[in-house]
């Protein structure tokens, strides 16, 4: 039997150092931290980052386009709940 290469597991980071991971590491803009901590604590950063990111970010340098705030990404996320919340709710009348 063989076995699969596994992937290294990946650090865990507090909402601080998630946040600085973005600005320094992916240069996205966050103006504001408590805005951002607030939203990462409600959302997750898997849901909010590695679900919207696609829009903004440049998988070859693994960076965010420049300018890209984390303002954009919560709205792409905010405008997506409510497309979906809108969509299921006549999705049901069809039913």
């Amino acid at each position: 039997m063989t076995e699969k290469a596994s992937k290294p597991i990946k650090p865990f980071l507090n909402y601080e150092e998630q946040i600085k991971n973005l600005v320094e590491r992916k240069r996205m803009v966050i103006t504001d931290r408590e805005f951002a901590t607030s939203k990462l604590e409600d959302i997750s950063y898997f849901a909010l980052i590695d679900g919207y990111k696609n829009l903004f970010y440049n998988p070859m340098t693994r960076k965010y386009r420049e300018g890209t705030t984390f303002e954009d990404i919560v709205a792409l996320y905010e405008f997506d709940e409510k497309l979906r919340a809108l969509i299921f709710q006549y999705l049901c009348h069809f039913e």
